[in-house]
């Protein structure tokens, strides 16, 4: 306060007093939906589409910028190799006390 720091106490439970969580909120629902409908997923696994949805939103450029914010602050370019299409097939690893030595090695996923 002696340097000019003004202290604001927000209201509980009242959303409109942080607003840009909100529109992130909103965006982040807004991408999640249409990964969750075209994957055939169930709404349970509502959370791994808005992990998904993160991932996109820090490598995508900005409308202030035409690079993403991670390329403007490690300085150099993405590797987006690791990306697969939401909902896509995957092996998962079975874990030793399950597998067998001639059963499979690798379960399917999503």
């Amino acid at each position: 306060m002696s340097i000019g720091i003004e202290v604001e106490h927000l209201v509980g439970h009242v959303h409109t007093q942080n607003g840009l969580a909100e529109s992130l909120i909103k965006c982040l629902k807004l991408i999640a939906r249409p990964f969750l409908i075209k994957a055939k997923l169930p709404m349970t696994t509502w959370g791994y589409a808005i992990l998904h949805d993160v991932v996109l939103i820090r490598i995508r450029p900005t409308s202030y910028h035409k690079y993403s914010s991670l390329q403007l602050g490690f300085g150099q370019q993405l590797n987006i190799s690791h990306l697969r299409i939401f909902g896509c097939a995957g092996y998962v690893p079975i874990s030793p006390p399950k597998k067998t030595i001639l059963g499979p090695q690798r379960r399917l996923g999503i």
